[in-house]
């Protein structure tokens, strides 16, 4: 490896951290685009992203322990496992369309959500998300995103700032 690739990997994951820190999620969607431009492999680049975003999420939650809801957190991390080897069983054997296509419909319904009027929505879907048990969906998504395409943090944003 030489210095220009480790300056711009470094910095790639830099703006994806940043990314992270500042919106609650977005590393990878920053990241994993960019560094397909330098001759990095894909499986270098998901593990890269993935131990990083790992890393930030813990550095988070550690700095932000007193407002965590931790009966929520626990039934979003429960979920999540769940979903973790359907991801994996949706990359090895699914069609890639398949696979794409999960990750545009999570892509355009953020979109959508966020174009709306989100207060909106929040009110009247608000009230129905207060319970710990209503964000099993959110993070078994979260977790077939996750191990599929290191896109964990969509179905979480749309939770979060729908509850």
């Amino acid at each position: 490896m030489n210095f220009t690739l480790i300056l711009l990997v470094a910095s790639v994951v830099f703006l994806g951290s940043l990314m992270r820190a500042v919106f609650g999620f977005g590393d990878s969607v920053v990241s994993m685009p960019l560094l397909a431009l330098p001759p990095l492999s894909f499986s270098t680049s998901v593990s890269l992203i993935g131990l990083v975003g790992c890393t930030v999420a813990i550095l988070t939650v550690l700095s932000g322990w007193k407002n965590v809801d931790r009966p929520v957190l626990l039934q979003l991390s429960l979920a999540t496992l769940a979903g973790i080897p359907i991801g994996l069983l949706l990359v090895k054997f699914a069609p890639k369309i398949w696979t794409t296509s999960i990750l545009s419909v999570f892509l355009i319904l953020y979109g959508t959500y966020s174009l709306n009027n989100p207060k909106l929505i929040q009110t009247k879907v608000g009230k129905k998300l207060q319970k710990p048990s209503s964000s099993l969906p959110f993070g078994f998504a979260s977790g077939m995103l996750g191990s599929a395409y290191n896109m964990n943090g969509i179905p979480i944003v749309v939770y979060g700032t729908m509850r």
